[in-house]
């Protein structure tokens, strides 16, 4: 993911935004290019808006066994039924 879409999903890209502006309004008082200040001030501002930690997600306990258990019957009951239906062709 590119740095610009990382920080707009942060929610970080408007403080983003006016960091990098004042670092280049910054070198350009130095009289620097503007393509130079531009591409300088990405890539200090870049260095101060690494990405923010993951936290892991913390472990369930067995949430929704049943509904996992309810599941795993009918998908057992319908591959019972689709290999007696199957096994109904090759008799006949």
């Amino acid at each position: 993911m590119g740095a610009w879409r990382r920080l707009d999903c942060e929610g970080r890209i408007d403080e983003f935004n006016a960091r990098r502006e004042e670092i280049r309004n910054g070198i350009r008082a130095n009289r620097i290019k503007r393509k130079q200040a531009t591409d300088e001030a990405w890539r200090l501002a870049l260095a101060e808006f690494l990405s923010l930690p993951v936290e892991p997600e913390p472990a369930t306990a067995d949430v929704g066994s049943e509904d996992e258990s309810a599941i795993q019957e009918n998908i057992e009951a319908e591959l019972e039924e689709l290999l007696a239906d199957r096994s109904d062709g090759f008799n006949r």
